[in-house]
């Protein structure tokens, strides 16, 4: 026999059916109730069914052996329908540009105090949940912007001079046309082409033409911690009335709880996101599978899984969150399988596991998934998956459109394999699409089978590193090995920060240049950094390196710390059995001799060979590389 939630009280089944509408927290206190009631070890269904599902507070499951599965045509939500009317004569009529006045469209969103609006977000800060987002049945739109995407300097405005952490000078002439700077933001990559943040316009004076992060004179908590604000960078201004011009853009006024938008064509509909919540959270939980669900809207994550074992997400799509797709949290045999996650405000997914001390796997696996167009909010360091603590696997997935890296790093033995990873690190420098650094522990990542594509250097900020790379070993990172992988860009495809123990093996650079660099910043200019700043010799104190399960995974790790041995010079790279078509090899940086990296077997076939012709060069003994093995499949 099968309940809805209205007949919750005479559950004796093991089925629990949610009907379309609001899921308040009565249904939550009905749902705890039916788990509450089910015999110890029964397993339990949850089933949403056809139509929308308007989440005002999370789904929350804290006990075992539960399936949450949506029918088809369902959806969960935390945004709300929004109803548009023409924009009236008035104020808001008066701001917009001559073209928007008859395009664009107005809503008051219902409710009772300011809707929730930006925050300070960015590099090196913790994720918080977005503002409250329109978007269609398109996709997300974007808050008004000035410059707008594709027009001069590639959409970005500069900083001028006198740039400190309390504003900057600029001498634009269309901000003065602006009736009103207020509830104007700005996001900028203030001093490094690696780190963002967005922060509020808090006056522009005109007669000194003058932006100012705080009217006080004072730096406000926003203004760019750490590094503060240099000349000549680029930021672009978000939620201008007086810049409303174009599709998919939109405005919002948080006091009056007021929206203005220029809807895309063929948009059908529109919602806010207003749930300041994931959509579900799991948490102390053991069983849990997760299937079928469309989940969206959330100004917070999509899933958030803390403290579990054995957890399954099948076949889910998650688009138009603030926050993080799914966040995987001190958990152990989680499966995301077969997902689409698509437009988050920060990274795709967080999966974190394992025991570094005991080098205990977690075995958290994401496999044939689709993650893109994320980090819209956090631009840096919010990859499409974040991958941390001992195990955990990468495979078969399409990772692409991203403003920064892919995939980032920490722990130990990682499995980054067969997947396609293109079209990333679009607007930033100094970054690498598979990214680790700054750990000689963090050891074992394999990156295996993967074809890189449009990797490539797409900035130039002066006083910045403009080069971006496949694979980034930065800042001694150590005990990687790359193989097999294709490398197909101009760009650089393995960079080694100075590190030791790098197996390059068996990959194919279409042009690379250089295929591998490799330097010695711990001896040059990263020296006081290593027990400094980055407290290297720290980390290594950490774990138990000379513990016997330490000593038989890592032996050279082992015996450079018995002997004492200086671990900032790289040492025992090698880069052996590649093919390497026109570019050029290697690169060796702070006079490196060149038997700091190991080289053998290289195939060197000249410019405009085919990448399938490459492949069939690769010496014996590697692995063949099969094109169509690789990436996410649609129903795999």
């Amino acid at each position: 026999m099968i309940f809805t939630t209205v007949a919750l009280a005479h559950l004796d089944s093991n089925t629990v059916q949610i009907s379309a509408g609001p899921f308040t927290a009565q249904h939550q206190q009905m749902v705890d109730a039916a788990l509450s009631r089910m015999r110890e070890g029964m397993p339990i269904t949850i089933k949403f069914m056809r139509g929308d599902h308007l989440f005002q507070v999370p789904l929350r499951v804290t006990s075992g052996n539960v399936t949450i599965e949506g029918e088809r045509g369902s959806r969960l939500t935390g945004a709300v329908a929004v109803r548009w009317q023409p924009v009236p004569a008035g104020a808001i009529r008066d701001r917009l540009p001559g073209f928007s006045k008859d395009k664009a469209v107005m809503a008051t969103i219902p409710g009772d105090g300011p809707l929730p609006f930006f925050q300070v977000r960015g590099f090196g800060r913790n994720n918080i949940p977005s503002h409250a987002e329109l978007y269609t049945d398109q996709g997300p739109l974007w808050p008004a912007r000035y410059p707008n995407p594709g027009s001069r300097n590639g959409g970005w405005l500069l900083t001028g001079d006198k740039a400190d952490a309390n504003g900057f000078s600029i001498d634009e002439p269309r901000i003065g046309q602006w009736n009103s700077t207020e509830n104007v933001w700005m996001s900028g990559y203030w001093k490094f082409d690696w780190a963002d943040t967005t922060v509020p316009l808090a006056s522009f004076d005109r007669r000194d033409k003058r932006i100012s992060f705080n009217p006080s004179g004072k730096a406000p908590e926003s203004a760019i911690r750490s590094y503060g604000v240099g000349a000549g960078r680029r930021f672009y201004f978000l939620n201008v009335l007086e810049e409303l011009d174009q599709l998919g853009e939109y405005w919002l006024d948080p006091q009056s709880r007021t929206v203005v938008a220029i809807l895309p064509r063929g948009a059908k509909e529109s919602w806010l996101s207003m749930l300041g919540e994931p959509i579900i959270s799991v948490e102390k939980s053991h069983n849990i599978g997760l299937k079928d669900l469309r989940i969206e809207g959330s100004r917070a994550s999509g899933v958030v899984v803390r403290s579990s074992r054995d957890v399954s997400m099948v076949n889910c799509q998650i688009g138009q969150v603030g926050d993080t797709g799914i966040w995987v949290d001190y958990s152990t045999g989680v499966t995301i399988r077969d997902c689409e996650i698509q437009n988050s405000g920060e990274g795709g997914i967080i999966l974190a596991g394992g025991d570094r001390k005991t080098l205990t796997a977690a075995k958290n696996r994401v496999e044939n998934c689709w993650i893109q167009g994320n980090s819209r909010w956090n631009r840096t360091y919010t990859p499409a998956v974040d991958i941390s603590g001992v195990g955990n696997t990468i495979s078969h997935c399409t990772l692409e459109n991203m403003p920064h890296s892919a995939v980032i790093i920490h722990g130990n033995d990682h499995m980054i394999e067969s997947n396609i990873i293109r079209n990333v690190c679009t607007e930033t420098g100094d970054a690498g699409a598979v990214y680790q650094g700054r750990n000689p522990t963090a050891r074992g990542t394999i990156v295996r089978n993967n074809w890189f594509q449009s990797v490539t250097a797409r900035t130039a900020t002066p006083g910045n590193v403009s080069q971006v790379m496949s694979v980034y070993l930065d800042d001694l990172q150590a005990g990687a090995q790359v193989l097999s992988n294709v490398f197909d860009s101009r760009g650089m495809a393995v960079l080694i920060g100075g590190g030791r123990d790098i197996l390059v093996k068996g990959n194919v650079m279409m042009g690379s240049n250089p295929g591998v660099s490799i330097d010695a910043r711990g001896r040059n200019w990263a020296k006081d950094m290593v027990a400094g700043e980055w407290g290297l010799l720290k980390l290594v104190q950490e774990v138990p390196v000379t513990s016997e399960v330490w000593r038989r995974r890592y032996p050279e790790l082992y015996q450079d710390v018995k002997s004492n041995v200086d671990t900032s010079w790289p040492d025992r790279n090698v880069l052996d059995g590649n093919v390497l078509v026109g570019g050029n090899l290697i690169s060796f940086v702070d006079k490196l001799p060149d038997g700091a990296l190991k080289e053998a077997n290289t195939v060197k076939l000249p410019a405009g060979t085919s990448l399938t012709d490459a492949i069939k060069r690769l010496p014996r003994g590697n692995p063949r590389i099969d094109l169509g093995s690789i990436g996410y499949r649609k129903n795999r």
